[in-house]
C-alpha cells in the first residue's frame, strides 16, 4: 500500500499519507494556517532572508520546498523564479497558488511575470539556460536552502516541516509516482556561482559546517535557527 497519493478534497489539493506518524490530510495553504500567518507583507520584511538579500534583486530559488521562501522574497520586492520539480510538491505548489489567487494581494503577486514565476523542474536546467547569457540577463542572486534535519526543540518541527521531511524521504517507486533527476547541492552551488551575477545566498543550519570546503564565504549572517553564507560573485 502506498504511503502517499495526492487526493483532490473540497479544500483543494492535498497529499495523503497512511504513515502512523504522520496520519491525515496536508493541504498547502498559502492565505491561512502558519503559513498564511507569516507571508504577509509587513512580516517578510522581519525575517532573516530580508536582512541578507537585496528587496529589489532578480532571485532565483533553486530549492522551492513549500514555497515559503520564494513567497517572502517576492513579498520582500524581490523578482522570483521558484524552481521544485518532486512530483509530490510541485503539484501542491501548483495548486495553493491556484487557491491564493482569489486574494487581491496574491493575485497581483502571482499574475505579474516581474514579480513571480514558478518552475516545476530542476533548477539545474533554469541555471543552464542563463549560464551563458549577457550578465544583464542573468539573475543577481542564487539562493539555495538545502534540506536538513530540524533539531528535536526548534520552532521549526511544526506540521509542514514534518511533512515536507516525509516527502523528501519517500519511496517514488512503491508509492507509484515518477522519480526525477536530483541535482546534488554541490552541483546547484558550482552553477549558482557562474549564473548569480552578484551573489550566492546558502542556508544552512546555524553550527553547521559550510556546504562546500572551497571556496569559503565572504561573509555570514547567523540567527537563532540558521545561519546564511554568502558568496559575492
Amino acid at each position: 500500500m502506498p504511503n502517499f497519493a495526492l487526493e483532490q478534497t473540497p479544500g483543494g489539493l492535498a497529499l495523503k499519507s497512511t504513515l502512523p506518524e504522520l496520519p491525515g490530510l496536508f493541504l498547502l495553504d498559502y492565505l491561512h494556517g502558519n503559513l498564511g500567518y507569516r507571508l504577509t507583507p509587513e512580516r517578510v520584511l522581519h525575517e532573516p532572508l530580508a536582512k541578507v538579500i537585496d528587496h529589489h534583486a532578480w532571485v532565483i530559488d533553486t530549492t522551492g520546498g513549500l514555497g515559503k521562501d520564494g513567497l517572502m522574497l517576492a513579498m520582500m520586492g524581490c523578482k522570483v523564479w521558484m524552481c521544485e520539480a518532486h512530483p509530490l510538491l510541485y503539484p501542491l505548489i501548483e495548486d495553493a497558488i491556484k487557491r491564493a489567487l482569489v486574494d487581491s494581494y496574491f493575485n497581483n503577486l502571482f499574475t505579474h511575470p516581474d514579480k513571480f514565476k514558478f518552475f516545476p523542474e530542476d533548477a539545474k536546467n533554469i541555471l543552464m539556460r542563463l549560464l551563458d547569457l549577457p550578465k544583464e540577463a542573468r539573475p543577481d542572486v542564487v539562493y539555495l536552502d538545502p534540506m536538513f534535519p530540524a533539531r528535536k526543540k526548534s520552532s521549526l518541527v511544526k506540521k509542514e516541516m514534518q511533512w515536507l521531511k516525509a516527502i523528501h524521504e519517500v519511496d517514488l517507486d512503491k508509492d507509484n509516482f515518477k522519480k526525477y533527476v536530483v541535482t546534488s547541492e554541490t552541483e546547484l552551488f558550482e552553477l549558482a556561482l557562474k549564473t548569480a551575477t552578484k551573489r550566492v545566498v546558502v542556508k544552512r543550519p546555524a553550527h553547521a559546517p559550510n556546504l562546500v570546503a572551497s571556496p569559503v564565504p565572504n561573509f555570514s549572517k547567523a540567527f537563532q535557527s540558521a545561519r546564511f553564507d554568502v558568496y559575492l560573485t
